[in-house]
C-alpha cells in the first residue's frame, strides 16, 4: 500500500498507577474517557462534576455537577460537548453554544450568547493559530445529526463571541467527524465519511485522499516529525496509516498478541482486563498512548506509536493544502 513495509507495534504491561488506578474510582466514574490536561489526567462527567489524577491519587474538584448548573441558571437537560484543551486554559461547550471555563477548581460561565447557537453533536477543536473554536456541525436544517445533512455549518468562536463562517451543500448523511489542528500541516482538518476538509481563510478545502479509510478509531498526532496517524481496526489487528491529503499510507500494525512483560499468571489477567474494557489516553510528549483496565489496578499498558510516526516521515513531506475543491454553498446561497 505504502513504499515500506508496515512496521510491527507491541503493547507492553507498564507499572500499575498505584493509588491513582482508575478502578479506585467508585463504577460510575471509571467508565468515564480520560483526558490529558497540563500534563495531568482529569475526568468529567455529563454535570461537570471533574476529578484530576495526582501522586496521592484522584481529587474530586468542587464544588461542581449540578451546582455549576443551579449558579449559573443553564438547564442540567442542556448537554455539554467533551472538555475541550485550549492552551492552557479547559473549556466546554454546550449544545446551546454556552461555554463553560476551568477557573481554578470550579467551573465558571464564560460565554453566554444572546440566542442559541445551533451546534448540536458538533464536532470542535482549538486553533492555536487564532486563538479560538472551531465547530462543524451537518444537520437536515442545521439542527439534526441524525438525519440526511442537506447542509453543514462551520461556527468560530473568537473575540467572545460565535461567528457562522461558512454553509456547506451535501448529500452525505452525517455520520462520524473529527476535527483536529494538524500542528505539521499549521490548519484545522476536518475527517468526515465523504471528504476531508483542511480550513484555509475560514473557508473548506475538500479532498479525498487515495486510499483513505473513513473508519478511523482514532487520530494521533506527533509534535516532533509532525506526523499524523489514524487507527483503523482490520480483522484482528489494528492498522495504523499515515494521514495526507494527498494519500494515506499503512505504516503500521498492532496484532493482538499476548502483551510483551507479561508473566503466565499476568497474561490471565491481562485477558480479563482485555473483555472488561480500558481507559485510554495518548500522551504526546512520549508518543505513547495507554489503556488502563477498568476493573483491575495493575493492568496498565502502554503502546510505543514512535515507530509508526517515524516510518510515516520516511515516506517525505506531506501534501501541503492549496489546490482543494470548493465546497457547495447551500441553495440560494452565493459562496462569500
Amino acid at each position: 500500500m505504502g513504499k515500506n513495509e508496515p512496521v510491527e507495534l507491541r503493547r507492553k504491561l507498564v507499572k500499575s498507577a498505584g493509588k491513582g488506578a482508575i478502578n479506585d474510582l467508585p463504577k460510575n466514574v471509571r467508565g468515564l474517557e480520560p483526558f490529558l490536561y497540563r500534563d495531568r489526567l482529569w475526568l468529567m462527567d455529563q454535570e461537570m462534576n471533574t476529578w484530576v489524577r495526582e501522586k496521592k491519587g484522584w481529587r474530586h474538584l468542587g464544588p461542581q455537577g449540578k451546582k455549576v448548573w443551579h449558579k449559573t441558571r443553564i438547564p442540567v437537560a442542556e448537554a455539554r460537548g467533551d472538555p475541550l484543551p485550549a492552551g492552557d486554559r479547559l473549556l466546554v461547550v454546550t449544545t446551546a453554544g454556552r461555554i463553560f471555563e476551568l477557573t481554578g477548581e470550579e467551573w465558571s460561565l464564560l460565554h453566554h450568547p444572546g440566542k442559541e447557537i445551533p451546534i448540536q453533536a458538533a464536532a470542535m477543536t482549538w486553533d492555536p493559530s487564532k486563538e479560538r473554536i472551531v465547530a462543524w456541525y451537518g444537520g437536515k436544517d442545521g439542527t439534526s445529526s441524525r438525519s440526511r445533512a442537506e447542509r453543514t455549518t462551520t461556527w468560530v468562536f473568537e473575540k467572545g463571541a460565535w461567528r457562522l463562517v461558512f454553509e456547506e451543500q451535501t448529500r452525505q448523511i452525517a455520520s462520524k467527524t473529527q476535527l483536529i489542528f494538524d500542528q505539521g500541516l499549521g490548519h484545522v482538518v476536518r475527517l468526515w465519511a465523504e471528504d476531508v476538509g483542511v480550513m484555509v481563510d475560514d473557508r473548506w478545502e475538500l479532498y479525498h485522499p487515495k486510499d483513505y479509510e473513513p473508519d478511523w478509531q482514532r487520530v494521533y498526532q506527533d509534535p516532533v516529525t509532525g506526523e499524523v496517524l489514524t487507527e483503523h481496526p482490520i480483522q484482528n489487528e489494528m492498522e495504523y496509516a499515515r494521514f495526507d491529503i494527498g494519500r494515506c499510507d499503512a505504516v503500521a500494525f498492532l496484532g493482538y498478541s499476548p502483551a510483551e512483560g507479561a508473566e503466565a499468571g499476568t497474561a490471565k489477567v491481562v485477558d480479563e482486563a482485555d473483555e472488561a474494557g480500558y481507559a485510554e489516553w495518548y500522551d504526546p510528549a512520549v508518543r505513547t498512548a495507554f489503556s488502563e483496565a477498568r476493573a483491575f489496578p495493575d493492568v496498565v499498558m502502554a503502546l510505543d506509536l514512535s515507530p509508526a510516526f517515524e516510518a510515516a516521515k520516511k515516506l517525505g513531506p506531506r501534501t501541503k493544502p492549496g489546490r482543494g475543491a470548493k465546497p457547495k454553498p447551500p441553495k440560494g446561497k452565493k459562496d462569500a
